[in-house]
């Protein structure tokens, strides 16, 4: 079982969680437009990526520790 304090933390991740992903269509349509550029892409791509994976990875701790993420609306 999780002390209040680490409980405290989850809750604070779980909102930074929410407010990335409300972030992640604003960057993929930035990518979209450096690419349509010709721009080269491939580090801020891999940036994004890392991004949603550590999103999908701390989502499963705060579950699993039975706090919600509050996730953003679909936008598209």
């Amino acid at each position: 079982m999780a002390t209040e304090k680490t409980m405290q933390v989850l809750g604070d991740i779980a909102v930074a969680i929410g407010d990335a992903e409300a972030q992640l269509p604003t960057a993929r349509e930035l990518v979209k437009l450096m690419r349509d550029a010709n721009e080269d892409v491939s580090e801020v791509q891999g940036l994004v990526t890392e991004i949603e994976a550590r999103i999908l990875q701390w989502t499963r701790v705060v579950e699993r520790a039975g706090l919600t993420v509050e996730h953003p609306p679909a936008t598209e």
